[in-house]
């Protein structure tokens, strides 16, 4: 190789790592060309956090990931910035569904996705309720019929039926050990 031949030879290689170099740097600093702007943008995030495990990620309709066993949670990077539709899925289990719009230099959130169960039997109860008590995991319901209903787990019991159950409850107190403490007022 003559000396022309590697001036030329070197001139071209520094004018290709001129439009290389800044590409490279751009690309490892978050930036991506958007075709629809036709321009390079900063890109954006999302985080998504969904209960259960293994629940399948997808952004307008493509596979992106799935959720892991311990930490339920996915990080999608470098999105360009737009509407993008979330759905979160599971088999067995009622799909969630969003838009969510992705900001430049922003990650978007997600969290608290729960999925639930698609054979949820769902009894309706509020017609024949006169007055209810809450706990922490208990519900009393005194009935149109007078009955005293205890509500836990998903499951209805008939604690007292209507001729065992007093006229005039004032309040229902739950003990820690389970008893539950009926307050009647004086008539």
């Amino acid at each position: 190789m003559n000396k022309r031949q590697r001036t030329v030879f070197f001139f071209a290689m520094v004018i290709i790592f001129l439009i290389i170099g800044p590409s490279i740097i751009m690309y490892s600093q978050g930036y991506r060309f958007d075709t629809k702007k036709f321009q390079f943008v900063e890109t954006g995030g999302l985080y998504i956090k969904a209960f259960p495990e293994e629940a399948q990620l997808y952004i307008n309709d493509k596979y992106i990931n799935e959720t892991s066993f311990f930490t339920k949670d996915i990080l999608v990077q470098n999105l360009l910035p737009d509407n993008y539709n979330i759905r979160v899925e599971k088999d067995g289990y009622r799909s969630w569904e969003k838009n969510l719009e992705i900001e430049s230099k922003k990650v978007t959130e997600a969290k608290y996705i729960i999925l639930f169960n698609e054979n949820i039997i769902f009894n309706s109860i509020e017609n024949n309720v006169s007055s209810f008590y809450p706990n922490d995991n208990q519900i009393l319901f005194l009935n149109n019929s007078n009955e005293l209903l205890l509500y836990e787990s998903g499951e209805i019991e008939k604690i007292l039926s209507a001729t065992q159950s007093p006229d005039n409850i004032e309040n229902i107190l739950f003990l820690s050990n389970g008893n539950i403490i009926i307050k009647t007022t004086t008539g």
